[in-house]
């Protein structure tokens, strides 16, 4: 019932954390509650623990995901924090997306299984979704637009997180431009920090 939910962050349980939580409640809960969210409470109960509790749940079904990417309004992001592989990051693991969302479209989805073009992709990540949320000023190269740039290899960008190894930083990314600003170079970052917010139908602010 539970093969599907891996605990990605479970408070002062640091040893169960990347474990699926089938593998667990035989071990820790023997008599299995109804729904995941009382199972958890209960463990972190029986453990004395603060029971704040991050999980993945691999509900998603891949034949899905390749015919949605291939619908040409679907756009491409991630909900993940941006974060690194360093200091308090590493304390507990993340979902791979907050490393490889878009390496893995580049590389796994266009390069390997053929889903989109290369243009095509890189469409779902730039004028696409610029233009649904209304940033006038980002999303192409023309004149009079920001200069937000990215220098990668077709042929080897790929995204490396895994659930049991997140934090692991893609590969194939060469130099990174932010408002014209060299964020990244030859695969070292900068220092700079160029990002600014951006407001609909609005520049940077």
């Amino acid at each position: 019932m539970y093969a599907f939910v891996v605990l990605v962050s479970l408070s002062l349980a640091l040893a169960v954390v990347g474990e699926l939580l089938d593998e667990l409640l035989p071990v820790k809960v023997p008599n299995a509650l109804k729904t995941t969210g009382t199972v958890l409470i209960a463990m972190g109960v029986a453990w004395g623990l603060d029971y704040s509790v991050f999980t993945a749940f691999h509900s998603m079904s891949e034949d899905n995901l390749r015919m949605q990417l291939a619908v040409p309004w679907v756009g491409v992001c991630s909900d993940a924090a941006s974060i690194a592989p360093v200091g308090r990051s590493l304390d507990s693991p993340t979902h791979p997306r907050a490393y490889g969302s878009f390496a893995r479209v580049l590389g796994h989805y266009t390069r390997e299984l053929g889903v989109l073009t290369l243009p095509e992709a890189i469409r779902r990540m730039t004028s696409l979704p610029a233009s649904t949320f209304g940033l006038t000023d980002r999303g192409v190269l023309e004149p009079g637009h920001a200069a937000d740039l990215v220098v990668l290899d077709p042929e080897r960008v790929a995204d490396r997180a895994t659930f049991a190894e997140p934090h692991q930083l893609s590969v194939g990314v060469r130099d990174v431009l932010v408002n014209g600003v060299l964020a990244l170079r030859d695969g070292e970052p900068t220092g700079a920090r160029p990002g600014r917010a951006l407001r609909r139908g609005r520049g940077p602010t």
